[in-house]
């Protein structure tokens, strides 16, 4: 019964961690790996709407992980000014 509901409810969930990968950074650096293990296991009996939402995250978190803001590369400090 969850399950049916989560499908329905999958495109929504994906679209929000869409604007989240472009809000936090943490989302392309640290859960990088988790975030694209979860997609890749929402794609399994997915819809079309569900695959291209999936597709549109994914193409969005290896963007701005490949694209990195000034101050979040991994091992840098931001120095006070």
């Amino acid at each position: 019964m969850l399950f049916p509901m989560l499908t329905t409810h999958l495109p929504s969930s994906l679209q929000c961690m869409y604007q989240l990968v472009n809000e936090a950074p943490f989302m392309s650096t640290t859960e990088l790996e988790t975030v694209v293990s979860l997609c890749y296991r929402a794609l399994d009996g997915s819809n079309y709407d569900a695959r291209y939402a999936v597709a549109q995250l994914l193409g969005n978190l290896c963007a701005t992980a490949l694209n990195s803001r000034p101050g979040t590369a991994p091992g840098k400090k931001k120095t006070e000014q």
